[in-house]
């Protein structure tokens, strides 16, 4: 009778396991620097979501990242769909922290379904500001954030 019910438990349990699929990109992503205060030092996080709501809380966007000394390239490549939906509606979101900056001026390129948006990002005791040239398929919420 126990591996009856063990078989049971064990396949209800795995038979609702799907494999992770990526979708495109289908509307702008939306742009937020963040400033890490739970960790001491001065770290800055990029938080992006798309302006495009999903039926799970929990679809992330899925990113490559470049960080040298002087350039930064990001690139959004696409949409994940979670394995387990959080019952709720919201964007799909990324978190990327790009640690402890010394000031100075970073070039930074962001893209999104192939279209690059380049400028540059400044850091200094007091803040970061963020310079991009034209935007393509990018919306930023803030230019400047206080350090």
């Amino acid at each position: 009778m126990k591996n009856v019910l063990f078989i049971i438990i064990f396949l209800t349990f795995f038979s609702c396991n799907k494999q992770q699929t990526t979708e495109k990109i289908n509307s702008d992503v939306i742009l937020n620097m963040w400033k890490n205060v739970i960790i001491p030092e001065k770290r800055l996080e990029l938080h992006f979501e798309t302006e495009e709501i999903f039926n799970c809380a929990n679809y992330q966007i899925k990113y490559k990242i470049e960080q040298t000394n002087s350039k930064i390239k990001i690139n959004l490549t696409n949409i994940l769909t979670p394995n387990v939906c959080l019952d709720a509606l919201g964007p799909a979101t990324a978190k990327i922290d790009l640690g402890v900056l010394v000031n100075g001026t970073y070039n930074i390129f962001v893209t999104v379904n192939k279209k690059e948006n380049k400028g540059t990002l400044t850091v200094t005791d007091e803040k970061y500001t963020l310079s991009i040239e034209s935007l393509n398929q990018l919306q930023i919420e803030s230019y400047s954030l206080a350090r």
